[in-house]
């Protein structure tokens, strides 16, 4: 596998030595969040750190984010029931820990809806989900119910741990640690995938155009109509995946950044570290990455290539008519480093 000769990923300056597990895009810049309740800003072209110990003061750390459809907020989860969100205007944290009594560490969230407006998903190595609705008034509310737990049977929290949701474009959808994606129809988890997998997901990203997977066993998996293109993509983990103007990009351990050049094939782009890379933000310019030992990489956002669509890159529609049978033959591979470690 070759490397690629885009423009370059820089290593930038941040406020932190310790693992930056999630980056989102605000409304003014990007927030960064990790070990040890660690909340960084960009503003003006630099890392800041907005909040040294997370919701509570509690520096409880900090692995999943996402942001309000308007920017305005970014919501985040992690250990010892970790929950709440950073208020991009008024510069500050506001804490929802604990939900419903649960002090287990949240992996995953999702958010759709508008500041005020939002509903939030949040999941739990225990596998239990929550839904919370924002209710109006001074101070905020949030209603919570369980939208999943680990006696769901076969269903996505059962037996499994949750390691990602999407809010994707039409429903939500989650990923398990048995290699499972699921999608919401009428209210209900469906599994939509993806029985070659046979690993845990950690990412998942959903968009009108791509359905993607990443996970432990190295595999970047597709959605193309009824079945998964499986691309065996790196040596290690890979830990998430996303799109900008000009493909398909995943990150994973060791410093390791792909792109997909054509159906099938992923080429790796050089990076200047080889610390783990947990998370990437691509719709922002300029995209972002971040990883261990506090690292945030970054580059300006491509132009979408010329000469007409860009369909080798991404564009194959997504169909969302329910469950579908892999056609990949089966992986297996006994790298299961947890997205997770400190």
């Amino acid at each position: 596998m070759g490397e690629s000769s885009e423009s370059k990923w820089a290593e930038v300056s941040t406020p932190v030595s310790s693992t930056l597990y999630a980056v989102e895009r605000t409304r003014s810049g990007a927030v960064a969040v990790g070990s040890g309740g660690n909340i960084l800003v960009r503003r003006d072209g630099g890392w800041t750190t907005a909040d040294a110990d997370g919701p509570g003061d509690a520096g409880n750390s900090l692995y999943a984010a996402a942001s309000t459809d308007d920017g305005k907020r970014v919501w985040f989860g992690g250990s010892s029931g970790a929950l709440g969100y950073y208020d991009v205007a008024a510069d500050e944290v506001v804490d929802y820990s604990a939900p419903e009594g649960i002090t287990g560490s949240w992996k995953a969230i999702a958010v759709a809806g508008t500041a005020g407006r939002e509903k939030v998903l949040v999941a739990n190595g225990s596998a239990e989900v929550l839904s919370g609705t924002i209710s109006g008034g001074k101070p905020e509310t949030v209603d919570w119910v369980y939208a999943a737990s680990s006696d769901d049977g076969d269903g996505l929290g059962g037996g499994s741990s949750v390691h990602s949701i999407e809010a994707g474009p039409d429903a939500p959808y989650a990923t398990n640690s048995s290699g499972g994606l699921f999608h919401v129809v009428d209210g209900q988890w469906v599994h939509t995938g993806i029985e070659a997998a046979e690993s845990t997901i950690y990412d998942v990203h959903v968009d009108e155009q791509v359905t993607l997977a990443v996970g432990a066993n190295g595999y970047v998996y597709r959605r193309v109509d009824s079945s998964w293109e499986a691309s065996d993509v790196a040596s290690g983990p890979l830990y998430g995946v996303g799109r900008d103007p000009k493909g398909l990009v995943a990150v994973g351990a060791s410093g390791r950044l792909f792109r997909r050049v054509a159906p099938g094939q992923w080429t790796r782009v050089q990076t200047p570290m080889d610390e783990p890379l947990r998370d990437l933000e691509l719709a922002t310019d300029p995209e972002l990455v971040v990883g261990g030992s506090g690292t945030i990489l970054e580059r300006p956002t491509p132009e979408k290539k010329s000469g007409g669509s860009n369909r080798d890159a991404d564009s194959t529609p997504n169909s969302s008519s329910g469950p579908s049978k892999s056609s990949t033959p089966q992986q297996s591979n006994t790298n299961e480093e947890s997205r997770y470690n400190e």
